[in-house]
């Protein structure tokens, strides 16, 4: 980022699923964000508001998925986390090894 406040990013890229099986995703933002698989919205967590977690749901068959992040900050603090949770499995960030671009 440029600057300390009032700016937006989006990431586009792909995941790696390993197993078929249903995800929880998570994102954790300060403002606004939104994360996408496969073009469907799965995490809506827009909005000012300070650093607050959401989640989603998407069944995923292995392989690779389109993923995207929409992120803005409206002003001071500002913060974005993403996790992933497999069915019954451990929630965790996410993986920078089941990325790709």
């Amino acid at each position: 980022k440029q600057r300390a406040e009032k700016f937006a990013f989006t990431f586009n890229g792909y995941i790696k699923i390993s197993k078929d099986a249903i995800y929880n995703f998570f994102t954790s933002s300060d403002d606004g964000s939104k994360l996408f698989i496969d073009e469907m919205e799965v995490v809506n967590n827009d909005g000012n508001h300070g650093e607050l977690e959401k989640t989603g749901r998407a069944v995923l068959k292995k392989g690779y998925h389109k993923i995207r992040v929409d992120y803005y900050d409206a002003g001071g603090n500002n913060s974005l986390k993403v996790f992933m949770q497999a069915y019954g499995g451990k929630k965790e960030a996410l993986p920078a090894t089941i990325l790709f671009h």
